[in-house]
């Protein structure tokens, strides 16, 4: 069962019960508000109203299903700290037996791991494979969830650069999106695996998964890491104005969402390839700006990380050393921050 076939089962047993009064319904109206607005701050008000009457009624499943939602537009917001802080209250109470069965319990479960991932994949990485065991456990054959839950996965073990287990998330992908018809999940698989295989250099691989993606473009943020591929690709098969036409179409669906992780690496690393390194630098200075005090905190050390890596492959020692104490007051940010240091330590090693 899906979180939307669960929804609309309840409100049918709701409809169908004689003593439901005007209290009981009004978690469904505040709930339809949310889903209704536009604008995210919006939409959390109307969340937590609509959590405040379940509770009260006490409706426990429903009120599990709203912390879903908020997780989702405190995310939406920027606020990802506070996102993941309610999302981990929420797994927590998600353990409990009344919730088994009920796909609000995988639900909120994934969103809780694809958060740790946002915010620092490596300090978190513990609690996230306890987090992908508990889900092994628990999951039914709902395909609806193993996309998502699935290429959450994929993304976060590719970031850490455990690439087996990236690939073994893939495989269950696939099994997924095979079993449900959504076009958009199986262009966002396409994209996960031409991503991958981007890291092992099968640009081959990543030429045909981006055409086959692209075929029912998904979101703008995925349709947009897919044309990077695919302009990567060309590169690699030496045609690079066919290369620079597919990522200049990149601006039109990058124009409709807010930059991802994977755009600002695609796009970095397509302008190294092609050797403008300032539209590199341009494309990692883009990337601080829209991460600083976002509470995407790997990201934003990451950012300052490259832009440190970039400047010395230019030449530019002193920017190169300013951006090397950016990342070191990002590091105060994450869980871990030896990662931090080894990568500015390779950098070190690696650029003259």
């Amino acid at each position: 069962m899906s979180v939307w076939d669960w929804y609309q089962q309840h409100v049918e047993c709701l409809d169908q019960n004689p003593d439901a009064t005007a209290s009981d319904w009004i978690m469904f109206e505040l709930f339809a508000e949310a889903t209704e607005a536009e604008d995210p701050e919006v939409k959390l008000i109307y969340y937590r109203e609509a959590k405040d009457a379940a509770q009260a009624c006490g409706d426990k499943a429903f009120a599990l299903w709203c912390d879903a939602w908020i997780g989702m537009e405190t995310c939406s917001v920027g606020r990802y700290s506070e996102s993941l802080h309610g999302l981990t209250k929420a797994a927590v109470e998600a353990r409990h037996p009344r919730y088994n069965g009920l796909p609000q319990q995988i639900m909120v479960n994934v969103l809780t791991i694809d958060r740790m991932g946002d915010i620092d994949p490596f300090g978190y990485l513990a609690e996230i494979e306890k987090g992908v065991e508990y889900l092994e456990s628990i999951c039914q054959e709902e395909p609806e969830h193993g996309c998502v839950y699935w290429s959450n996965m994929a993304a976060v073990y590719t970031e850490v650069g455990r690439y087996d287990q990236a690939t073994r998330a893939l495989d269950y992908l696939l099994r997924s999106v095979r079993r449900h018809s959504g076009y958009e999940y199986y262009s966002s698989a396409c994209m996960r695996m031409a991503v991958l295989q981007s890291f092992y250099g099968q640009w081959d691989a990543v030429f045909d998964l981006a055409e086959e993606g692209l075929r029912n473009p998904p979101k703008p943020s995925a349709h947009t890491t897919l044309l990077m591929a695919m302009a990567r690709a060309l590169l690699r098969r030496d045609e690079p104005e066919l290369a620079k036409k597919m990522f200049a179409k990149a601006r039109v669906p990058l124009a409709k969402c807010h930059a991802s992780a994977l755009n600002y690496d695609f796009a970095t690393a397509f302008h190294v390839e092609t050797g403008n390194l300032e539209n590199a630098i341009s494309e990692r200075e883009k990337q601080y700006a829209a991460t600083k005090g976002q509470g995407r905190h790997w990201e934003y050390a990451k950012s300052c990380i490259e832009l440190s890596r970039l400047h010395s492959l230019s030449g530019n020692h002193s920017a190169a050393d300013r951006w090397v104490e950016q990342a070191q007051l990002a590091s105060e940010n994450l869980r871990d921050p030896k990662v931090v240091f080894d990568q500015l330590k390779e950098i070190k090693r690696s650029v003259p």
